[in-house]
């Protein structure tokens, strides 16, 4: 940022179309008749079930959805090396200006995820179906002999699911299983 104005650049592979700030954001550059939509239009993050921010760029009258901060960091600090990922440095998924990316290989992305607490697990994360509730009374269900098949069906998982509670490659922090065959 310079004094009290955002600097922007071009987007690589729509210049002239959009461009992106210092401060996580994208607007247009041209007007869009058809999209009702006009130059210099911030265009408005979607978030994602995931915690990511993104928006949908147009060329030739054909969407793509983009990840806002895979797009600052390859507008500001370019094309993302193979083997690499973006990191958000503090942690926040909805956080995209420059100063908080970086390319991190997948090992240093998920060391730093695990330092800040920020892996969600059991019935916090956000795919869950069970609560920890549920897996203590599938493994009690399974003890007193209920078959695999069975309780998948009453849970609403499949019989994978079940299999992986019950030998503890799953939930194993919840039951303190960890059997192996």
């Amino acid at each position: 940022m310079l004094g009290s104005r955002e600097l922007w650049a071009s987007i690589p592979g729509y210049e002239d179309i959009y461009e992106a700030s210092l401060l996580g954001q994208v607007r247009r550059v041209v007007d869009a008749v058809q999209a009702r939509s006009y130059a210099g239009r911030i265009l408005k993050p979607i978030n994602q079930h995931t915690g990511y921010q993104t928006v949908s760029l147009y060329r030739d009258k054909i969407p793509t959805i983009l990840l806002i901060h895979r797009i600052i960091c390859e507008t500001f600090i370019g094309p993302c090396p193979e083997g690499l990922q973006v990191n958000h440095k503090d942690g926040d998924k909805t956080n995209n200006k420059l100063e908080n990316l970086e390319y991190v290989t997948r090992k240093q992305n998920c060391a730093h995820a695990s330092e800040a607490g920020l892996y969600q697990t059991g019935e916090d994360h956000h795919a869950a179906k069970l609560t920890e509730e549920d897996v203590l009374e599938i493994v009690i269900s399974l003890e007193e002999g209920e078959s695999q098949y069975s309780v998948a069906a009453r849970y609403g998982i499949t019989q994978a699911n079940v299999s992986m509670i019950w030998c503890g490659n799953t939930w194993g922090r919840v039951t303190g299983i960890k059997r192996s065959y």
